[in-house]
């Protein structure tokens, strides 16, 4: 599985100017929620979120404010970055479809 940093990473939307990549992406991510692996990830990621925060809590970053500000930021950022990935990979065929269409 390849590693897709933004939009325009890609393949399908590499040639097409920024503001059109976007917008054809847009309008298709909509449609990876009618797969279940979507859904699948999106579970994962909840309770990836709250199994991390519950360990940082644990380990007791939860007393300042830097801490809580720590714990925050990194419970759902791993999670919610592979989330991305999912959807991303699950976007694709839509977008060969909707250039397909446009051609």
């Amino acid at each position: 599985m390849n590693f897709y940093r933004t939009v325009q990473s890609i393949p399908e939307l590499r040639d097409l100017p920024r503001y059109q990549a976007r917008a054809l992406y847009r309008q298709n991510v909509w449609k990876t929620f009618r797969r279940w692996q979507l859904w699948a990830a999106f579970v994962l990621t909840l309770a990836a979120v709250a199994g991390l925060t519950a360990l940082l809590w644990s380990i007791g970053l939860r007393d300042t404010l830097p801490e809580a500000a720590v714990r925050g930021l990194f419970a759902p950022g791993i999670p919610l970055v592979l989330f991305g990935q999912v959807r991303m990979h699950l976007v694709r065929p839509y977008l060969r479809a909707a250039l397909k269409d446009l051609t």
